[in-house]
């Protein structure tokens, strides 16, 4: 074999080797793509539960919280209510015993 027909099998050889090496790298490349790919698309979805359950919590505390008002303000009535009953009461009794009073006083 030749100096030439070695180096010409040599070249052929780099080339084979190259176009190999070339098509690899395509199919890696095209596999850390679409395991990056497949990553995002995990992490997205991790993302959206933990989104959905803070929005669900915060839903339950708003919800607790309004019922929680809504009791303190039907306490309140209440309280302001039982206050005008026990007055109007109390009044009723201080008006018997005057009567009382002066029934026992004749």
């Amino acid at each position: 074999m030749t100096d030439e027909q070695l180096l010409a099998a040599i070249n052929s050889a780099v080339q084979a080797v190259q176009t190999n090496l070339k098509a690899e790298m395509a199919a890696m490349k095209e596999d850390l793509l679409e395991h990056i790919h497949g990553v995002g698309a995990q992490l997205h979805t991790e993302i959206q539960e933990v989104v959905d359950r803070m929005d669900a919590r915060l839903d339950r505390h708003g919800g607790l919280l309004q019922g929680g008002s809504r009791a303190i303000t039907r306490m309140i009535e209440w309280t302001e209510s039982a206050d005008t009953t026990f007055s109007r009461y109390d009044r009723r009794l201080a008006e018997f015993e005057r009567r009382l009073d002066q029934i026992e006083k004749k």
